[in-house]
């Protein structure tokens, strides 16, 4: 599946269990600030892993700059840097 068509559902379906502050009944925004929903440095990680797993691609840490794992449409944006570079 290409990033470009990633639905939001799936990649809220991946990053939500990430997010320990935010409250499943809390919508998950393109702009919301992950830092603040709870992404940490432990789950910043894993969260990258998962998303290699799942979506089939090698996220160089090269590719992840200040604003990849921000927001969703940072998170998108890393992962369409990725999928062009390949």
């Amino acid at each position: 599946m290409s990033t470009s068509t990633l639905p939001h559902s799936t990649l809220e379906r991946i990053v939500r269990p990430h997010l320990k502050s935010l409250p499943s009944s809390e919508a998950l925004h393109p702009e919301t600030c992950l830092l603040r929903a709870g992404l940490d440095a432990t789950s910043s990680v894993d969260l990258l892993v998962q998303l290699e797993e799942e979506l089939g691609m090698r996220i160089p840490d090269s590719a992840i700059d200040s604003d990849s794992l921000a927001t969703l449409n940072g998170l998108r944006r890393l992962l369409g840097r990725v999928e062009g570079a390949c």
